[in-house]
């Protein structure tokens, strides 16, 4: 299962979450009733059997891993939230689109190695990259390339993670037991038990010393500490002291944060600008931010006024004038004044990226659709992510690859 708060893998028999110190007893009936209906975003069905939860090289990182004989018990939660299974729902949703990140390494936190890397050995990268040719799954000679200055993808090599240019190009060598995709170039990789940042050179721009690290975004990401969220610029500065039990995306200038048990908004010196009152809050996106009160969601805009009243089991932000929401168990598309725009017979989708969206089954296979609803990529795939650079990384039995929008493999999938 995966931490609500955090996002990140839990242990089938951890009591608290190892990151952020979250009480999963109360979590884990309301996430296995989950994903009996409706698939998680990064569920464990398609692990192996005797995989851990994330991908990676044989093992499992100490921060992931469920408690060792004679090793300390798990720091006790801060001021554990109860929260309804919606919230749970939203935070696996929020994983895939990146918004709020604490979620987002659930992707890519899979099986992490016993040896793991250190500051030291990853401060300079770029070595002798390789090439990933589109239809093999073995390694290349290796050759040396600059980086090219355009988009890097993540991949995924022997368990471990590093990044591609679209030509295929190794620009950073695989060298992270967890890695994110590149935002305002910057990317989180978890070296040793400490997330931080490299650039799109491999260099260690932000250094590994945060507990977790979200994804940039309006020039701010909110990194964790000893428990506490707050947040740092692209140099690593601390602009925002950590102060918060968790925290999101800027977006339109404001951030959710959580103050106590409920979420509120802040601007990007670390002032109020919506007072906490929320079970749960998303970003801002076209002038709305996703909230939950009573174990339901609507809309609000940025002065905290109540656009659209709760109403959903779930709601995710607005992309493209339309929002994903469930409804009664089903998938709707709504504009930004409420109405219906799209009726889908999907149990859950995902907020539009370069006109395409994510959607899921009832039997928990994921495919994408148009701005029209109509079905593009016929769902396949055990996961898939949103489309970036013409891109989408997906999950087949065989492992993880990348795919263009005609649902062709780009890359063939490799574990």
């Amino acid at each position: 299962m995966f931490c609500p708060q955090c996002g990140r893998s839990a242990g089938e028999g951890d009591d608290f979450c190892r990151y952020c110190g979250r009480d999963l007893n109360g979590e884990r009936e309301r996430v296995e009733l989950f994903e009996s209906h409706t698939p998680s975003t990064f569920g464990p069905k398609r692990l192996p059997a005797a995989a851990p939860a994330e991908p990676g090289r044989g093992g499992t990182p100490e921060s992931l891993r469920g408690p060792t004989p004679g090793a300390p018990p798990p720091k006790p939660p801060h001021a554990p939230p109860k929260y309804p299974l919606v919230v749970v729902l939203i935070v696996v949703a929020v994983v895939v689109i990146g918004g709020l990140s604490v979620l987002a390494y659930s992707l890519t936190a899979r099986n992490g190695a016993d040896g793991v890397t250190s500051t030291a050995e990853t401060t300079t990268t770029v070595p002798t990259p390789t090439t990933l040719e589109p239809t093999s799954t073995t390694r290349t000679t290796p050759t040396t390339t600059a980086p090219s200055g355009g988009p890097l993808f993540l991949v995924l090599v022997d368990g471990l993670y590093g990044y591609v240019d679209a030509d295929g190009h190794m620009v950073i060598e695989p060298q992270f037991e967890a890695a994110s995709d590149f935002h305002e170039d910057r990317a989180a990789v978890l070296v040793g038990n400490r997330w931080g940042y490299v650039d799109p050179g491999g260099l260690l721009a932000v250094e590994a010393e945060f507990d977790a690290a979200l994804d940039f975004s309006e020039g701010l990401a909110a990194v964790e500490v000893e428990g506490l969220f707050g947040f740092v610029d692209r140099s690593g500065l601390q602009v925002i002291e950590p102060r918060y039990e968790s925290a999101g995306g800027f977006g339109e200038g404001l951030a959710p944060v959580m103050i106590g048990d409920l979420f509120g908004f802040i601007d990007a010196t670390g002032q109020e600008a919506i007072p906490a009152q929320f079970e749960f809050a998303d970003s801002f996106s076209e002038g709305l931010a996703a909230f939950s009160r009573d174990g339901l969601f609507g809309y609000i805009d940025s002065s905290g006024r109540e656009v659209i009243e709760p109403r959903y089991e779930l709601a995710l932000r607005f992309s493209a004038g339309l929002a994903p929401v469930v409804d009664q168990g089903w998938l709707l598309y709504i504009d930004t004044a409420g109405g219906v725009v799209l009726s889908t017979n999907f149990v859950m989708g995902y907020p539009f990226t370069e006109e395409l969206a994510t959607v899921v089954t009832s039997e928990g296979l994921f495919g994408y659709v148009n701005t029209n609803g109509t079905v593009v990529i016929e769902p396949r795939f055990d996961e898939a992510r949103p489309f970036r650079h013409g891109r989408a990384a997906v999950f087949v039995p065989e492992g993880y690859g990348y795919i263009d929008k005609s649902g062709l493999f780009v890359w063939e999938p490799r574990r």
